[in-house]
């Protein structure tokens, strides 16, 4: 069993492209503890219409600076998303930025569309400025089966990840499309990622929520403002070996 938790927590670290020999800036501040999450009423809104395409494994990378050599190092590879034209820009100290500000669109998830194919998605989620603990959640859809491998979702700089500062593991709920399989949640704060990895030994073919991971909004957070959230794939693989493909589909938190 320990053997199998070493291989799941080497297997989530490579998922989030933290590599020892890279360094890391310092983890941001938490406000408030750890595991305490406040009742919150979160909506995720699932249409039907349009459709959002996460950045894929090999696409554009971009290279973090180095540091110390922190347990928590983030390193440019495959799979690491780069950050694209509509993500705002790095804000080290979490506060809000004018020119960061993204109006909500119109409709209310359109483009977060799910279709009949095998999917990922996030979808959208409603919260409110200050608000700690708003659960992000991953669904699978059209599950083709798998049984080991990794997710990810990469996060507007604006917000904080729920994670302990010394081991960087990820505050997460497992879903039941991960079956019976081991999984470990880690987050790589310079590389704006939280990882999942999971690693079982059969496939499971359920649908329904892989994981949630949890975020705390700025205080200052103006209404209508919009965080992205994209998710992504690593090395999904089925209980053959064979490559898992799923459309990835992002998201957003929306400020009432």
């Amino acid at each position: 069993m320990k053997l199998m938790k070493s291989a799941l927590i080497c297997c989530a670290l490579l998922i989030a492209g933290t590599l020892s020999a890279c360094e890391v800036s310092d983890a941001p501040q938490q406000d408030g503890t750890l595991n305490s999450r406040e009742p919150v009423v979160t909506e995720i809104v699932e249409n039907n219409n349009g459709g959002d395409q996460a950045a894929g494994g090999n696409g554009d990378t971009a290279k973090p600076a180095s540091d110390n050599g922190a347990g928590n190092a983030a390193s440019a590879g495959d799979g690491q998303a780069a950050q694209n034209n509509d993500a705002p820009a790095q804000n080290a100290s979490g506060n809000e930025q004018a020119a960061q500000e993204t109006p909500a669109a119109a409709d209310d998830g359109d483009s977060y569309a799910v279709g009949s194919e095998p999917a990922l998605s996030i979808g959208v989620i409603h919260a409110k400025a200050g608000q700690k603990s708003v659960p992000v959640t991953v669904k699978l859809h059209n599950n083709p089966g798998f049984c080991a491998g990794g997710i990810r979702v990469i996060y507007d700089p604006a917000i904080t990840p729920q994670y302990d500062p010394d081991s960087f593991q990820g505050v997460s709920d497992k879903g039941p499309a991960v079956g019976s399989a081991l999984t470990y949640c880690s987050v790589a704060t310079e590389n704006l990622i939280v990882a999942y990895g999971i690693l079982g030994q059969e496939d499971s073919h359920e649908n329904g929520n892989l994981f949630t991971c949890y975020f705390d909004i700025p205080k200052n957070a103006a209404s209508g403002r919009v965080y992205k959230l994209k998710t992504e794939l690593a090395d999904l693989k089925n209980e053959n070996g064979d490559t898992v493909s799923l459309k990835t589909i992002g998201g957003e938190i929306r400020i009432d």
